[in-house]
């Protein structure tokens, strides 16, 4: 029997006209998100052309609902998809790089690493955050670095700083029971996940950190019980307000909250980077943007990664929630994964930015956390960290508290 090839080329086309679940029909494609930013960065896709448009749902949690819905949206713009729980249920993006629209080049190459899995590029980072350590402008009294803040910076200036003010003291590291995680992950802690979807970490680390902490309290704080009778004093305040009023001469933060906080009173004060060993370490909340196996409409989804990830059109995201008063801060809430954005975008915004933008050499990125790392952070590892930073030495084990909470929600 002859077959026409004609008619078999026809039939086929037909029936993906037919099924109206070919991605090369669809108008219109699904995000996910829980990052208020993506409404600003829709509109503006949407009237940037009029092939396709892109319909945002919001979830709270994107990368839990993913891995326990049977519907999967064409695209997800979230935090923790990198789990291993999360990042094997994404297709392949390498496309947009093999397609010569968007080179590997412009991003951070170890940021880049962190959406690998298998040897697969499966998600492209977004956006990251960095830790900071504010102050009040104008402390030209001290001897402040002019970029980086290290562990001797923080304990001289402090020093300086308490012999100048009886009474009062410059820094705590309890007064922010992130900055006790944030010093861990510095000293080499690494809260990670494990292949099986625990919580690991190195517990020398861990170790190392609280003996610094232990002894800036004990020797440049002079005791526990002078920390506790600040703290109990004063911290009712916001640090801001502490800062403002020279009560206090740093306060942990990090560079989202920073610009949240209201330009009356931002505009008063400064930041440096906390860092060690010439590194700085972003927090693990890095954004990433994936598309899943089963999306419906790949082709929409690449079309928007295509535009999104453009030196352009985030000058243009940005400028436009500048003239439209959009309180948000750079690329969702955090510098771009893009660094020329940064370089050459974000000082012309954020003056105090100039100058300080980190170079890629210095900056790391931490890997997967498990889903239920923030959670389990705040209920535990946090607590953890606090109690054992106000003893002499360590009490308890983290590894019991840990194993009980997982004990207890079993669903993890």
């Amino acid at each position: 029997m002859k077959i026409n090839i004609k008619s078999v080329i026809l039939l086929i086309y037909t029936a993906l006209l037919l099924s109206g679940c070919s991605s090369f029909g669809k108008k219109t494609f699904v995000i996910w998100t829980d990052q208020p930013s993506i409404i600003s960065y829709i509109e503006n896709f949407n009237t940037s052309q009029k092939i396709i448009k892109a319909e945002l749902v919001y979830k709270k949690n994107p990368a839990l609902e993913l891995s326990k819905s049977k519907f999967h949206p064409d695209l997800i713009i979230s935090s923790s998809l990198n789990s291993v729980s999360v990042i094997e249920n994404f297709t392949k993006t390498d496309t947009i790089f093999r397609k010569n629209k968007i080179s590997k080049e412009i991003f951070y190459t170890d940021l880049l690493e962190k959406g690998i899995y298998n040897n697969k590029q499966l998600l492209i980072p977004v956006s990251f955050n960095l830790p900071a350590l504010m102050f009040r402008k104008g402390e030209v009294s001290y001897n402040i670095s002019s970029f980086v803040l290290d562990e001797q910076n923080l304990i001289d200036i402090s020093e300086d700083f308490n012999s100048k003010n009886e009474k009062l003291l410059a820094f705590s590291p309890r007064w922010n029971k992130n900055f006790l995680v944030h010093i861990a992950t510095l000293y080499g802690a690494s809260f990670r996940e494990t292949e099986t979807g625990k919580l690991s970490y190195d517990s020398k680390s861990i170790e190392e950190s609280l003996s610094f902490v232990r002894n800036f309290i004990e020797t440049t704080n002079k005791g526990i019980e002078n920390d506790i009778a600040f703290e109990d004093k004063y911290l009712y305040k916001p640090a801001e307000n502490l800062l403002g009023e020279g009560k206090i001469f740093f306060a942990f933060t990090n560079l989202r909250k920073f610009y949240a906080i209201s330009e009356k009173k931002r505009v008063n004060l400064n930041f440096r980077w906390p860092a060690k060993d010439d590194y700085i370490m972003a927090d693990e909340d890095i954004i990433f943007a994936g598309i899943p196996r089963h999306a419906e409409n790949k082709r929409g989804a690449i079309n928007f990664l295509e535009w999104f990830f453009s030196h352009e059109t985030q000058q243009i995201l940005m400028d436009s929630a500048k003239k439209k008063r959009i309180r948000s801060f750079g690329i969702c809430m955090g510098f771009s994964s893009i660094k020329s954005v940064n370089e050459q975008i974000f000082p012309k915004h954020y003056p105090l930015l100039v100058g300080h933008i980190p170079p890629e050499k210095i900056l790391q990125f931490p890997g997967p956390h498990p889903l239920e790392w923030e959670r389990l952070k705040k209920e535990t590892v946090l607590n953890w960290l606090y109690r054992e930073a106000s003893n002499e030495e360590t009490k308890t084990s983290l590894k019991v508290e840990v194993d009980n909470w997982y004990k207890l929600n079993p669903e993890f």
